[in-house]
């Protein structure tokens, strides 16, 4: 009986460790595309693609991996604010960092259409030079 009450407590506090971490850590996927239809231009072009940051401030982490990775764009889809505990001025300070290194380009997510704090942010990228993409696109 002990060591199933063990078992238990060790499982639990290990999944807390996971989540934790999970919640915290920055992946990083590299992936080359090859298609003989695209532009020679475009050899070696580099897309960084970020997601879901729910507002997690990096303290300048994620700002030196993507200064690191020197990419050509920067595509950010969705979710850069949390819409139960949005800080419109934690993701302005994040792009106002990574629009020195590339062009950006932001389609909003679930969390940012439900926000009531959207205009604020959207009207906030749109002053950095964030190319807005809600319902349009751009060709490169």
């Amino acid at each position: 009986m002990k060591n199933n009450y063990l078992f238990i407590i060790i499982f639990i506090f290990a999944m807390i460790i996971f989540f934790i971490w999970q919640n915290n850590s920055v992946v990083i996927s590299k992936y080359e595309y090859k298609n003989s239809k695209l532009f020679t231009n475009f050899n070696g072009f580099k897309i960084l693609h970020i997601s879901d940051l729910h507002n997690k401030n990096f303290h300048g982490s994620l700002y030196k991996k993507t200064k690191d990775i020197n990419p050509d764009i920067i595509v950010i889809t969705g979710d850069l604010i949390d819409r139960r505990r949005t800080r419109v001025d934690t993701a302005v300070d994040f792009i106002s960092q990574i629009v020195k290194i590339a062009p950006v380009y932001y389609v909003s997510g679930n969390h940012e259409q439900l926000s009531a704090s959207y205009d604020e942010l959207k009207e906030n990228l749109v002053k950095l030079g964030v190319h807005i993409l809600d319902n349009a696109y751009i060709t490169l």
